[in-house]
């Protein structure tokens, strides 16, 4: 199911760039058919209608692949509890309205098909085959989000957690999140399972590095999980200066998918 759903929000990123393409290769043949005097028919139709079509159906992709800016924002200034009730509310509405949206998208669609409503232009197309572009790319959104809530439900990583692990995954390097929901009582049983399987554990905290949740998780791993651990923990954490209130502030100095990424890597290569 896992494999079947990142095969669905990889194609229609794929799709997206197809249209992208596709609007460049119009452009280009209306722009030459017009120097050497060939007629353009509706080429102005069909690049809005890729652009469409890329615009809505590019965009689970780049949500599962944790590019734009998004809750995360907010989730960087909350802790314990009201980080994760905003989590959940956040991707709760999100469901919500994409759902809603995308069912009126797939209705207006079906709609058009029944009528058999064309384009105004002049090649008369069935208005349903660009609109299905739109409703197809809001409902795998829709997916996305829902994918993401029954994760945050269940207690998982969500895919906006889990970009530097799939970044490392495709270098060969599995790696297994965990994401503790609470600080006490503190889920150390999970983890050491995790040391077990690995034999290696890299803490990353949006917090200070001395005396922080990452040296707490360290002493409770020398304590109940050494002889597990074949390479010695490693911690990844905001640097000892003042937490600043600004977001762009803050975005720079808590760990980044690059950092993350070279904290695992180094010691694995």
């Amino acid at each position: 199911m896992r494999r079947a759903l990142d095969l669905l929000y990889l194609g229609s990123g794929l799709l997206a760039g197809f249209f992208l393409v596709a609007i460049a290769v119009l452009t280009a043949v209306q722009i030459v058919g017009r120097e050497i005097g060939l007629p353009a028919s509706s080429y102005d139709d069909f690049a809005g209608f890729s652009l469409a079509a890329t615009s809505f159906l590019g965009l689970a992709w780049p949500f599962r692949a944790s590019d734009p800016l998004r809750l995360t924002l907010l989730l960087h200034h909350v802790r314990g509890g009201w980080r994760r009730a905003l989590e959940l509310v956040s991707l709760a509405c999100a469901a919500f309205l994409v759902g809603t949206f995308a069912w009126y998208a797939c209705a207006m669609t079906i709609t058009s098909h029944e009528i058999n409503d064309v384009s105004q232009g002049l090649v008369a197309v069935p208005l349903w085959i660009p609109q299905s572009g739109m409703a197809l790319g809001l409902t795998i959104l829709a997916v996305a989000i829902v994918d993401d809530l029954v994760a945050a439900l269940r207690g998982r990583a969500t895919s906006y957690e889990r970009a530097a692990a799939e970044r490392l995954a495709g270098e060969g390097v599995e790696v297994e999140i965990i994401d503790p929901r609470t600080l006490n009582p503190f889920d150390c049983e999970t983890i050491c399972r995790s040391v077990q399987k690995t034999g290696a554990c890299r803490v990353v905290e949006e917090g200070y590095r001395a005396l922080g949740v990452g040296a707490e998780i360290g002493a409770r791993l020398m304590e109940e999980a050494f002889g597990y651990l074949e390479r010695p923990l490693r911690r990844l954490a905001i640097p000892d200066v003042p937490l600043a209130t600004a977001p762009h502030l803050v975005r720079s100095i808590v760990p980044t998918e690059d950092q993350i990424v070279e904290e695992v890597r180094a010691p694995v290569a």
